[in-house]
């Protein structure tokens, strides 16, 4: 081979393995990232939902607007700090970038971009997939945002019915003062049906005897990976590896042209 085609390649594999040796490296610095996935059942009726119809032949009925309220929720502030509550991310995250006092906004921040929420085709369920370099932080931040986001639709659905409870039976109250006033007999009767209606309707919705379903159910819990998702430390240290033999070679096929053209005779 001749000295200057020997070179080209010296430089060539120099230049590429130090490339590798700087992206293994890189790759091996990297702290590697675990998957925890928790999953949530979703009530697609619409009963918490004023305005809304609990039908779902309604036109009113969208189950990408539940979804996309649902996954809104999820994301809120409110959720996301009961999270960081519950889990006291405040102390056990040390890391200098969240300190001073928007502690908690920044947390909450990291939190959104390390969540990602998918709707599972076909079902009423959500998957909650959390990923953190530490395989059991992942997957206790994935069971603590499922876990408030329960709770907070429960209280929401407590709430919501007691108001429309105290609602329904102010309605009933008025009903019956309409009645023991002078009426004619067709509006009495009339009076009367919608009464019956109304007191019948609060019979069963508010029955104690029947049991309803909860708004959100926690269906499978998130446990801490054995895997990461990439494996980078592996990776990196394998590039690294053969970025030195690369670099090696290098060096050998430079020193090799610089002794062939240094034995060459120089042209007169």
């Amino acid at each position: 081979m001749r000295p200057r085609r020997l070179k080209f390649c010296g430089w060539f594999l120099l230049l590429s393995g130090l490339l590798l040796v700087t992206a293994g490296l890189w790759l091996a610095m990297k702290p590697e990232l675990y998957l925890a996935r928790a999953k949530v059942k979703v009530d697609m009726r619409y009963s918490d939902y004023p305005g809304m119809e609990t039908n779902a032949s309604s036109p009113a009925y969208d189950p990408y607007f539940i979804i996309h309220t649902e996954f809104k929720i999820i994301q809120s502030e409110i959720i996301l700090d009961k999270v960081i509550t519950n889990l006291n991310l405040t102390e056990l995250w040390t890391n200098k970038s969240i300190k001073g006092p928007s502690n908690t906004a920044a947390i909450r921040e990291i939190l959104r971009h390390s969540l990602e929420l998918r709707p599972i085709r076909g079902t009423s369920l959500i998957a909650i997939k959390v990923t953190w370099s530490d395989p059991k932080q992942a997957a206790d931040i994935a069971n603590a945002i499922a876990g408030a986001y329960s709770d907070h639709q429960s209280n929401r659905r407590t709430a919501f019915r007691k108001s429309l409870h105290e609602r329904l039976l102010l309605e009933l109250k008025e009903l019956d003062s309409k009645i023991k006033s002078n009426q004619t007999p067709a509006d009495l009767e009339k009076l009367q049906q919608t009464r019956d209606a109304l007191a019948a309707k609060i019979d069963t919705e508010f029955n104690p005897l029947i049991i309803r379903h909860a708004p959100v159910l926690v269906v499978e819990t998130a446990e801490p990976a054995s895997q990461p998702i990439f494996p980078t430390h592996i990776i990196g240290i394998n590039l690294a590896i053969i970025g030195s033999v690369m670099s090696f070679f290098g060096l050998f096929s430079l020193r090799q042209a610089a002794r062939f053209s240094a034995n060459q005779p120089s042209n007169p």
